[in-house]
């Protein structure tokens, strides 16, 4: 049986057990997540595997911030280096903060985050991954905004990508934020770039360790819109993602060294499909279709099809109806483009997708230059 062990403080002696939950899929966040917490402090949660090199840079990211009232939960996701040693030197030198350090077996970086919020205390919820860096005054911004904004279930900013000299790296995948309360899937920010209430994670209850690797972050953050609203957003860098050559966060081995993408379009609508059912279950109700939107999962399904995955295919396809309220039009297009099942029509159709957004993209790259001229 997988055990957790929390320990508080620098010292590693009488250690308190807690007892591991069932592998849930999404937990009801009553009795994991109850009460409304300490006012004004904000719980912040570091998962961590095998990143001794990193980790303690995020750590010091921390107890430098001038928002004072902080709890740092660090979770050791069954490390095998000497991550745990390094996790209770560091901590015995800051005998002033609010530490707890728990330690499982691997079970990936939901259960972890799950783990480290069954002990959380604040009022606040705040989410670092161990090879990132939150900027000083982030939590006091973050804090601040959700005072000023009462009814906002989070506050976020941005973050800059950075390799680990600190030097910024323009990247095609930008960490910009965006929210929309319109559409669920419009909503994108990075993990250190939140912070949350408590009360939005009794709400959307919390990440889903079905998900966890790929797609538990985005899938929390579209239940979080759902169940209360849209956040509000603080116009500044608060935070640093850091590139690196160390590795992914509790990823399994055979995944890290799979090539294959199509692991990667199974994880976006694995992602998704457990969205859609818990809308379904929650009786909310459908957005409006989106033409962007469809298109996506459109995409998707054809990225499934070209790499031979019907049933990936066909949920993918099956979304759209299930998340949005289609118009006639919308339902035949999609159940057109979806309905062969050779990989060579999928092929095809990906190639000429392909086509169309480069396109598409072209054309909106010389609308700007011709309205700035």
């Amino acid at each position: 049986m997988d055990m957790l062990v929390a320990t508080r403080g620098a010292a590693a002696q009488g250690a308190e057990s807690l007892p591991v939950g069932q592998n849930i899929g999404v937990a009801a966040s009553a009795d994991l997540l109850p009460g409304k917490g300490e006012r004004g402090l904000v719980s912040a949660i570091v998962p961590t595997f095998n990143r001794s090199e990193l980790v303690l840079d995020a750590l010091e990211s921390l107890v430098r911030q001038t928002h004072r009232q902080v709890q740092i939960v660090v979770v050791d996701d069954g490390s095998t280096d000497d991550t745990q040693a390094v996790l209770h030197r560091w901590s015995a030198r800051h005998p002033d903060f609010q530490i707890d350090i728990i330690h499982q077996e691997n079970r990936g970086v939901a259960a972890a985050r799950n783990a480290g919020l069954r002990i959380a205390e604040g009022e606040f919820i705040y989410f670092l991954d161990s090879d990132d860096l939150a900027h000083p005054f982030a939590l006091a911004e973050l804090v601040e905004a959700l005072h000023a904004y009462r009814r906002a279930p989070f506050a976020v900013g941005h973050v800059r990508n950075c390799d680990l000299a600190g030097n910024t790296i323009i990247w095609e995948h930008a960490c910009t934020t965006q929210l929309s309360q319109q559409n669920w899937f419009g909503n994108h920010w990075m993990t250190n770039a939140a912070l949350y209430r408590r009360s939005a994670l009794q709400r959307s209850g919390l990440f889903n360790e079905r998900l966890s690797g790929v797609g538990e972050e985005r899938e929390l953050g579209w239940r979080i819109v759902a169940a209360g609203g849209t956040g509000v957003i603080v116009d500044k860098v608060v935070g640093v993602r850091r590139h690196h050559d160390f590795g992914h966060i509790s990823l399994n081995p055979q995944w890290a060294a799979d090539e294959d993408r199509l692991r990667f379009v199974r994880s976006a609508i694995n992602a998704r499909a457990a969205f859609a059912e818990w809308i379904e279950a929650n009786g909310l109700p459908r957005q409006k279709m989106r033409l962007a939107s469809t298109l996506h999962f459109v995409e998707l399904g054809i990225r499934a099809g070209r790499g031979g995955d019907d049933a990936l295919r066909r949920t993918a396809f099956s979304l759209p109806r299930r998340l949005f309220k289609p118009t006639p039009l919308a339902n035949i297009f999609v159940s057109l483009i979806g309905a062969p099942r050779s990989r060579i029509y999928y092929s095809a159709t990906f190639f000429v997708f392909r086509v169309l957004r480069r396109t598409r993209a072209m054309l909106l790259s010389v609308a700007r230059r011709l309205i700035r001229a």
